[in-house]
């Protein structure tokens, strides 16, 4: 590879898969690379991003620090390398990386963005808004810079300037999932906070100027009223959930959140059969809070969920004997008959009609099998009312309801608990837990 028609042919190549999506694949051609020219700056700069991209945080790292080695004054190496410490949480050394891309180059926003970062996630927010407020002045129409000052300004309570920063990260790239995710819980947050009217009015303006969003067309029904879909749409719960990944356990964290323990504690009081029961899915399973007391109770343990980052996070657990990202419905229909034990933890909030999965839950359980759950309680219902979606976008169902649902679809040896499994703005959100068998 000496000859440097071919280099340049293998660059090309890794840079075309790169750009494909294929990150293994364009590391085995920045590797070949390497393997003739350690030191090729490019090679080694967007190999960090590869392996950044797979994961391999620390291989990243090592590859990040050569290039800035070979190439000091490269203000874009510097901030690439910002990112992954950023990742790596390793705040002090991304600020300091960042810090050298500013150097560097004053006029790099990236590096501007990627210290700001740094700054916020230390919490050093005045400084880190000024970082962000100095790419804004470079590239007034960064969407990225938008939406993380629209994060700060509304971690601080300042909503009204959060949401114009989150609309403006939209105008900028109405594609942009995360700004819209973010504009959805600001105005979640403007009705919390008595402004209900004005988040409404702002909802159905949103919903109508970006019609394809699933995130904009869900809140505004949430908040606004009007057409309620029967469940959430699949793309508003993936983005949200891919986007939350990272900060999901730390967030839940802080909410109490205690769906998986309760219903633990529920097994314990209903699965009569001696442990282990065989085999047993975790419904929606995130990043696997669940899985440690499923695995105690199980012989083999599956997992699915919509969210591709939820599952990354899972499988880190190495709790799951199997895997899955997919539509819960459609997962539970092509594994008939398969399980012992189903348990959906905070997973059910997100349908409103609970028929379609509740039948799929008894198709996919062998006779006799269990199902446990929870879901947020709907506990001022109107007469003939079995569900509403709340403000939040998640559902809320009439407890007194689900026996009958559970029995139309299959189930026998019910019982339902009055139980909260959250809380939200330090109020205990009312909640229920469910046990069923096959009948």
């Amino acid at each position: 590879m000496t000859d440097p028609a071919i280099l340049h042919a293998t660059m090309l190549a890794g840079l075309a898969k790169h750009q494909a999506g294929d990150a293994a694949g364009a590391l085995t051609e920045y590797r070949a690379v390497l393997a003739q020219f350690p030191d090729h700056p490019d090679a080694l700069n967007l190999g960090a991003q590869a392996l950044r991209a797979l994961g391999r945080i620390d291989e990243a790292l090592d590859l990040a620090a050569r290039a800035c080695a070979v190439l000091p004054r490269n203000a874009a190496f510097h901030a690439n390398r910002a990112a992954i410490l950023l990742d790596a949480k390793s705040y002090d050394a991304a600020r300091d990386a960042a810090a050298a891309a500013i150097a560097a180059d004053a006029t790099h926003v990236p590096g501007w963005i990627n210290r700001a970062a740094a700054r916020a996630a230390s919490g050093d927010d005045a400084n880190a808004e000024s970082d962000y407020r100095n790419a804004l002045r470079l590239a007034p129409g960064s969407a990225e810079a938008r939406n993380n000052l629209g994060n700060l300004l509304q971690r601080q309570g300042r909503i009204d300037e959060a949401l114009s920063e989150y609309e403006a990260a939209i105008a900028a790239n109405p594609h942009h999932r995360e700004a819209h995710s973010n504009y959805g819980t600001a105005l979640y947050a403007l009705q919390r906070a008595g402004q209900g009217t004005k988040a409404a009015t702002l909802a159905r303006q949103w919903a109508q100027a970006y019609p394809d969003s699933a995130t904009a067309r869900h809140i505004a029904s949430a908040l606004a009223g009007g057409d309620v879909a029967t469940r959430a749409p699949d793309a508003y719960v993936r983005d949200a959930f891919d986007m939350f990944a990272p900060t999901f356990e730390a967030t839940l964290a802080k909410l109490d959140y205690r769906a998986p323990q309760v219903l633990d504690e529920l097994l314990a009081r209903h699965l009569k059969q001696p442990l282990p029961v065989g085999r047993a899915l975790d419904a929606g399973c995130g990043t696997g809070l669940a899985a440690p007391m499923l695995r105690a109770r199980a012989t083999v343990l599956d997992g699915v969920d919509l969210s591709g980052g939820m599952v990354a996070r899972a499988q880190e657990r190495n709790l799951y004997d199997g895997l899955r990202v997919g539509e819960l419905i459609a997962d539970l229909k092509a594994h008939e008959g398969a399980y012992d034990l189903i348990v959906a933890a905070d997973v059910l909030c997100y349908f409103g009609d609970l028929a379609e999965v509740l039948a799929a839950a008894a198709a996919a359980l062998k006779a006799g099998g269990g199902l446990a759950f929870s879901v947020e309680r709907l506990i001022d219902a109107r007469p003939s009312e079995t569900w509403r979606v709340r403000p939040s976008g998640r559902y809320a169902h009439a407890a007194e309801t689900l026996s009958a649902m559970l029995r139309a679809t299959g189930f026998a040896e019910i019982a339902i608990e009055p139980q909260s499994t959250r809380s939200e703005s330090g109020a205990a959100v009312p909640g229920a837990i469910a046990w069923a068998r096959k009948a």
